[in-house]
């Protein structure tokens, strides 16, 4: 059973929205949404609808176990694959980072790769050859 809460921090993510973006559009703190996705404040009858549309779903959706199942399911299977997506690119980057130790780059540099749950790639390069290197893995990722 996923809890109330949960379906709402699920939602809100799939509405790719952070709690202070979700909280701008409602016009309440932040903290407000936090409370809420952390089951310390409970919505009300009547804030619900309003919250619903906020993220692009009608209020009765909430109610549907079976459905919230199901996307805490795939929402997890995607975190599992985005990890995986994460060690490949920076193998791949550390691989091609030892194949080039004749050029003019800092022995010590260093890139870094996120996925977002958006499924784009963002990679922060700190040498020029890793930024022609980084720029191809994220095609990878962001295609794949």
């Amino acid at each position: 059973m996923v809890p109330f809460n949960d379906r709402l921090r699920l939602a809100r993510e799939l509405a790719g929205l952070s709690q202070s973006g979700l909280a701008r559009k409602l016009g309440v703190a932040s903290s407000t949404i936090s409370h809420y996705e952390q089951g310390s404040r409970v919505i009300s009858t009547l804030e619900l609808p309003r919250v619903a549309h906020a993220l692009g779903r009608e209020p009765g959706e909430f109610y549907e176990e079976k459905r919230w199942e199901a996307i805490a399911e795939m929402l997890e299977r995607a975190k599992q694959e985005q990890a995986k997506a994460v060690e490949e690119a920076n193998r791949l980057l550390k691989s091609a980072r030892h194949q080039d130790t004749d050029d003019d780059d800092h022995p010590d540099g260093r890139a870094n790769v996120n996925v977002m749950s958006h499924g784009k790639a963002y990679v922060n390069h700190h040498t020029a050859r890793d930024s022609l290197r980084t720029r191809a893995v994220t095609r990878k990722l962001v295609l794949a």
